[in-house]
């Protein structure tokens, strides 16, 4: 072996690979590190279990054959046979108890018995899981003396194989560049032979801040490892060697090491200074180098300091170099040592030191960073180590490979040749895979609090499963054969004549040749020469697009698609008949950095535990892969999957002391004490093995501790949640997410969607049209009287009986108009709307919450002040939904006004323009929905012009479902046209130009999500006379001279989508909109539609404008509300918005759910006001959804969107400085409605109290409560008899909103309030399954009392099972959904709802009969 000169100044060589430090303070005064018991690494409970094997190996002569380089022990029998013992002997207790426990079926609590059956029968599962494979620890402590006796010549050189070093990185950010380079530096500094070793740092974001500190790296490196070397330094990464070792002392060490040592940390020190000012001075580089070639248009580029464009991410982020979106990129920044020169910038060579015959030489060093694309998935880590593997392969293609994580460091100089002990051992070396060493982090605290050392699976079931097969692999120190990544079998089973085949690895040829090479186990030292030629297929071996197509991530290399990646990587290495080893050393190998807090380390536990269930849930289900391993390693791998699932039951458990609220005694199992008994002795059994385990392993009683108590954190946190993410996983193959409802389905539609030839839905689309003479009459209040509806003899639609204003509505503004009047209408601004109100009392509830606080008796208190608290709530919401609603006002636009003072006789208008954010009045809704004409009852110029309107529009109809055929056949004769020049297949516009947005073939800066900014103008001003799309059709062209032909401007906008910014949904594209129409028609109003809804009243927008220009309040009137989802307010790039107000303070709000919501708190808090306009023909329609599960999404999204307004800054409380009370009342209302349904849940268990034996009353005296009660609750419902009638709706309307309301409380509110929004499975059937049940054991119970129950009981049965029944009855149009009814109501409900609640009475009947002294029911 090249090692580096004796260590000297005290340093001490340790054969186990331990080294002391000559810097530590110790006992004997020459700065020697305290050692640990003479037992060593081995520890006090092992033996040596290979003394036969040496004796043999000894006796035929260790120089003919390969050397033993490892030493095995086991534990000593009298510590492991006891360990076997008392497996055996609680697994047989379990067993008895089970049977025990099934003999005895006897519980206060039938159901509850049964879950805590299941409960422990799974815990006796798991726990055999987990001990199973535990029976045969072995430990294997590396010998490396014996590898530097075999393997290196008295000369210096050495014959070990070649290891090549990955460390990953994904962000220069969230990982600190100063841990990645003293990672880096750690590894260049290892005690290897550096020709035989190569460093790879692979950086997902493509930084070129990281490449440049490998260069610093370059620089520093010559100084830092010849001094590790010389003095035998550990750790190897200066951080954790100047932060963590004491300073040396004069006296102690030699006058040469305290210069040098000085000499070095000053070195260090400035090269930390240097990596500081890395971002500043590539700014500054850039900058001068952008400035020079202003001239020139170039973007901002980011330059590296050779005066070249850096390929990867620039700081300016721009199309193909931004995070997520760059070329691929590969740099030799130190060449092979063989070549004796260096890619990267010179080393110091101010203060090199004194080396003498110190090894000067550093290993190989690569930067690479795999391309990145938007259109490939690039697999997270897995990809990113499996394009070091293919890069290092034809560079280096050395035998070993070993992983790390940026945050890990060398913490022994020792470690890599301790894991090649494994690989070259003659007993089992070539059937090794990999070496998996023990993961130690050196920032946890003393007390470990977070269980991040993790002590008991490292150094116990580690061990354990090192008698196996071997360990797992766990992500990073692990040291890898090259042949097993690349999926080939073990030599005791490989076939011959294996072939590297294009199919599998690839197309490149040089990759392909180094296959072969490593098959032949024939590798050259030296790298091949690097020219440009050989640096493009190093490239190319990294893009994206490389892996498709081939087994890469499947059976080649560290496998894809999974969280937990390592773990399944390495059941699919075990399952190929090899073998894995676990490497213990005395001082440990690696260290690197864990969570510092919980919530960082419950995230990383639902990954891990989440990616375990993936795996389960995979074809690499331990049950049915892995032909080749062993049983009891299968067994080991199936607990690892299964592991989180123990975590329901605990929770169960968990909830279980619940059950000491209720007031009688309630068991889970008689007899009571026996059970109890068995259960304690199973529970001392447990640890008691666990003492012996702890023992064998070498851990302590705190590691223990802290490993039983975070396993109980998490199983009441984390793994629940990764439970129910794999739950929502299988059974929607998808996460939850904000979702966007489709609003309409069509034939037409559905078939281009499976074509691929559209990525949107197609919407209804709205055109622009007049009133057409002679066939409407309109009405001044924004009516209009159709004539293809059925009316009087003229055609005209008869109106409501009261009008727009309502049988309950007066005029309130008499007064306003009288002096209008009498100052002249003409001198000022005419008053254009009319205002009714009504006032509705306040009746208070406070009466009966102070007699419930001086009465507080209950049979179960807890019951009591849960319920005193849920009716705090609902009188504090209620109060919020009433407050508002004491001055109810409605505006009516008076249209005749608006003509008198802004329409000017010459035919034009002083109106304000409108913007529109998609077309008007929809033809399709005319044509289809109202009654055909008839003659005679309309004229016949009309009848013509009806005919040939409707035969145009299904002409029109036909063109658009011929559009996507037409489009792909004209883009398919433009791109045959010019093949030739080898453009993409381009999607063409009838003018013969390419169209910028998405391709019907979707390439990069062509897709959806991925397109330029769009701005095309249709239809321009009408002032200019003319038009920017095709001249309409003029051969049946209808007489419209009268009514004008002219159009408004019609514009096309899409907004650029690229996937490196937030588009911010809908609120984003209506930003886009807005600042483009300021640039074109600028125009003062502005009005919004969603795509599914068209304007049904021609007046609608003169109506709005009535209560804009108004002379009252108009010019404080920010926004105009329609009924349905319309506003009229006042007043194209992807980057635009960055670095401004757009969606703070500017234009609609982003990120929240609900924009509309909160960009109206945002304008109503600067002091604008805003007015609903009501018009008796409805302005706008649009179209709802029309299923159960749709309605509900909306409503959680709705429901989940109000509370992140809460939890925001937006929040009511704190936000909107002009804000009046009960306006900023009704807000907080509006934000935190959806809390109410946690308390109706509460509420809507109560039935479940029928299964408690005794009684139980909720508050006493009972009978003045439930009056008390009723009166409050009828004094609601007659407020809001009083409501519906100012507000003229019907009792329908009133009980669909109460009914639906108790659905979303049973379904979306508290999923919203729980998940703000987001999407989760509902349960209707099973919501109305549970209540047919409750009211049919409530019936069975009743019968079975009825003579013993006095009257008052019998009372207060009635009233529960009333309650049971108004659930059942606010479900039933759940039950409706579900069977699929729209509008009928399905007679076998109404059948079979009473005669299920007979049934499970007669069954509770039955069963009280013939088992009551057997089980209590």
């Amino acid at each position: 072996m090249a090692s580096p000169a004796p260590a000297a100044d005290g340093a001490v060589y340790a054969t186990n690979g331990g080294l002391t430090d000559p810097l530590l303070v110790s006992a004997n005064g020459h700065g020697a590190a305290p050692r640990k018991a003479a037992y060593g690494a081995k520890g006090k409970y092992w033996v040596a279990a290979d003394k036969a094997e040496r004796r043999a190996a000894k006796e035929a002569g260790g120089e003919e054959g390969r050397a033993l380089l490892f030493r095995k022990y086991k534990v000593k029998g009298v510590l492991l046979h006891p360990y076997r013992l008392l497996i055996i002997i609680r697994l047989i207790a379990v067993l008895v108890f089970f049977a025990w426990r099934i003999r005895h079926n006897k519980s206060d609590i039938m159901w509850f018995w049964t879950m805590s059956i299941v409960g422990d029968v799974w815990f006796g599962f798991s726990w055999l899981l987990n001990q199973l494979p535990k029976f045969n620890p072995v430990k294997t402590i590396p010998d490396l003396a014996a590898l530097k006796q075999h393997f290196d010549f008295s000369e210096g050189t050495s014959r070990l194989p070649g290891i090549d070093v990955f460390v990953t990185t994904a962000d220069p950010i969230d990982e600190p560049i100063l841990y990645t380079m003293n990672c880096v530096l750690s590894i260049l500094a290892v005690d290897y032979p550096v020709d035989r070793l190569a460093c790879y740092l692979s950086d997902d974001s493509g930084a070129l801040i990281l490449y440049e500190a490998l260069v610093e790296v370059g620089k520093f490196a010559p100084l830092w490892v010849p001094f590790c070397r010389k003095y035998s330094i550990e750790p190897r990464a200066p951080e954790s060697y100047f932060e963590h070792v004491a300073p040396p002392q004069a006296g102690r060490v030699t006058q040469e090491f305290l210069n040098d040592y000085r000499r070095v940390q000053m070195e260090y020190d400035e090269f930390k200074v240097r990596l500081d000012n890395l971002p500043d001075a590539i700014r500054k580089r850039s900058d001068v180098y952008n400035s020079m070639r202003a001239a020139e248009g170039d973007q901002k580029a980011t330059w590296m300091a050779n005066g070249v464009q850096w390929p990867g991410t620039w700081i300016d982020p721009t199309e193909n170099h931004r995070k997520g979106h760059h070329a691929p990129i590969a740099k030799v920044v130190q060449d092979h040592p063989s070549r004796g020169q260096h890619h990267g910038s010179e080393p110091i060579t101010e203060s090199n030191l004194n080396i003498g015959t110190t090894d000067e030489r550093l290993p190989m060093l690569v930067y690479v960073s795999r391309e990145k694309n938007p259109s490939y998935d690039h697999n997270k880590k897995a990809g990113a180590l499996n394009a070091q593997l293919r890069a290092s392969a034809l560079l280096s293609n050395a035998q070993l490979i070993i992983n790390f994580d940026c945050d890990h460091y060398i913490n022994n100089s020792q470690a890599l040749g301790s894991a090649v002990c494994f690989m070259l051992d003659q007993r089992d070396g070539d059937n090794t895979a990999f070496v998996q060493f023990p993961q130690r982090f050196d920032n946890v605290d003393p007390t470990d609090r977070y269980g991040n050392h993790n002590r008991v699976f490292f150094d116990g079931t580690m061990l354990a499963l090192n008698g196996l097969q071997g360990p797992s692999y766990l992500g990073t120190g692990c040291m890898f054969r090259r042949l097993a990544l690349y999926g080939i079998d073990p030599p005791h089973c490989r076939a011959e004549n294996i072939t590297a085949e294009a199919s599998r690895f690839g197309n490149s040829t040089i990759f392909l040749d180094s296959v072969s090479k490593a098959l032949r186990n024939d590798r050259s030292i030296t790298p091949p020469p690097i020219d440009d030629t050989f640096l493009a297929e190093l490239e190319r071996v990294v893009t994206c697009s490389y892996d498709k197509g081939t087994d890469w991530g499947k059976g080649v290399g560290y496998i894809y698609d999974i969280a937990t990646e390592d773990i399944v990587t390495g059941f699919r290495i075990h399952g190929q008949g090899w073998r894995s080893m676990y490497c213990t050393m005395e001082h440990d190998a690696f260290c690197g950095v864990a969570p510092i807090n919980l919530t960082e380390r419950l995230h990383q536990i639902v990954r891990w535990s989440g990616g375990s269930l993936e795996m389960f849930f995979s074809h690499n289900n331990p049950f049915i892969g892995g032909h080749r391993i062993q049983p009891l390693q299968r067994v080991s791998y199936l607990n690892m999957t299964v592991y989180p699932v123990t975590s329901v039951f605990i929770l169960i458990y968990a909830l279980s002391p619940v059950m000491w609220l209720i007031p009688d005694e309630v068991y889970i199992q008689r007899p009571f004490t026996r059970y109890v008994v068995y259960l304690l002795v199973i529970i001392v059994m447990i640890h008691m093995i666990g003492w012996l385990e702890i023992k064998w392993a070498g851990v302590t009683w705190l590691d223990y501790w802290r490993n039983e108590q975070f396993f109980m954190i998490g199983s009441t946190s984390a793994y629940p949640m990764a439970v129910l993410h794999m739950a929502v996983n299988l059974l929607t193959k998808k996460g939850i997410h904000f979702r966007v409802m489709p609003r309409m389905h069509g034939t037409q539609t559905s078939r281009l969607i499976q074509q691929g030839r559209v990525n949107t839905r197609i919407k209804h689309q709205a055109t622009s049209s007049r009133d057409f003479a002679g066939a409407a009459v309109v009405v001044e209040d924004g009516g209009l009287a159709d004539p293809l509806l059925a009316a009087d003899g003229n055609g005209a639609t008869k109106t409501k009986e009261c009008g727009a204003e309502g049988k309950y509505w007066v005029a309130a503004d008499e007064a306003e108009r009288r002096a209008v009047t009498e100052c002249g209408a003409e001198d000022g601004r005419p008053l254009l709307f009319r205002t009714a109100l009504i006032f509705v009392r306040l009746l208070v509830v406070l009466l009966f919450f102070v007699w419930r606080i001086r009465n507080n008796r209950s049979n179960a208190m807890w019951f009591w002040a849960m319920s005193v608290a849920g009716d705090a709530w609902f009188g504090f919401s209620w109060l919020l939904n009433q407050l508002p609603k004491f001055n109810p006002v409605k505006s009516i636009p008076d249209l005749a006004a608006l003509r008198r003072h802004y329409d000017l006789p010459d035919g034009t208008s002083k109106l304000p323009g409108i913007d529109h954010c998609i077309e008007p009045r929809a033809p399709e809704r005319y044509f289809e929905m109202e009654a055909q004409p008839h003659g005679g009852r309309a004229p016949q110029e009309f009848m013509n012009d009806y005919k040939r309107l409707r035969m145009d529009y299904d002409e029109f109809k036909v063109r658009l479902g011929n559009l996507s055929d037409t489009i792909c056949k004209r883009s398919d004769v433009y791109n045959s046209m010019r093949t030739s020049e080898g453009d993409a297949q381009a999607t063409w516009m009838a003018n013969g130009m390419q169209w910028p947005g998405t391709w019907v073939d979707p390439t990069d800066n062509h897709k959806k999500g991925h397109h330029a900014g769009i701005v095309k103008v249709v239809l321009d001003h009408p002032s200019r006379g003319h038009h920017h799309s095709p001249q309409a059709d003029d051969e049946n062209k209808s007489d419209f001279v009268a009514a004008g032909l002219r159009l408004p401007m019609l514009v096309y906008v899409s907004r650029e989508k690229n996937p490196s910014y937030d588009h911010n949904k809908k609120a984003g594209a209506l930003n886009a909109q807005l600042r483009v129409s300021a640039l074109l028609s600028n125009a003062q109003f502005i009005i919004n539609f969603d795509c599914d809804h068209y304007i049904n009243n021609s007046q609608a927008l003169r109506a709005a404008v009535c209560l804009m220009l108004d002379q009252r309040e108009g010019g404080n009137t920010a926004f105009v509300q329609f009924p349905r989802a319309s506003t009229m307010s006042t007043r194209q790039t992807a980057s635009y918005d960055k670095g401004t107000d757009w969606g703070n303070g500017v234009g609609y709000i982003y990120d929240i759910a609900t924009e509309d919501i909160v960009t109206g708190f945002r304008i109503h808090g600067k002091g604008w006001r805003s007015m609903y306009c009501t018009m008796q023909h409805d302005a706008f329609c649009g179209t709802a959804p029309i299923n159960l599960t749709e309605r509900l999404h909306q409503i959680v999204r709705w429901s989940g969107g109000s509370l992140e307004m809460f939890f925001s800054l937006n929040n009511p409380l704190i936000g909107g400085q002009r804000l009046q009370l009960l306006q900023r009342v009704s807000y907080l209302n509006m934000t935190v409605y959806p809390v109410t349904s946690l308390f109706i849940l509460l509420y809507a268990l109560c039935p479940v109290m029928w299964l408690v034996p005794d009684e139980i009353h909720i508050q006493r005296p009972f009978t003045r409560y439930v009056v008390y009660l009723l009166i409050i609750i009828l004094m609601i419902h007659m407020i809001g008899w009083l409501e519906i009638k100012w507000a003229r709706v019907t009792w329908l309307d009133y009980w669909r909103n109460e009914q639906f309301f108790m659905g979303w409380i049973d379904k979306c509110i508290p999923n919203s309030t729980i998940a703000h929004g987001k999407e989760t499975p509902h349960e209707e059937g099973v919501c109305l399954g549970c209540q047919c049940w409750t009211v049919g054991v409530a019936m069975g119970k009743a019968l079975v009392y009825m003579g013993v129950w006095t009257v008052a009981k019998k009372i207060h049965a009635a009233l529960g099972l009333l309650f049971n029944v108004w659930i059942m009855v606010l479900l039933y149009p759940f039950a409706l959904a579900i069977m699929g009814r729209w509008a009928k109501r399905p007679i076998i409900l109404l059948v079979l709802l009473p005669a299920v609640f007979v049934i499970v009475g007669v069954i509770y009947v039955a069963l009280h009969t013939l088992l009551a002294n057997v089980i209590p029911i």
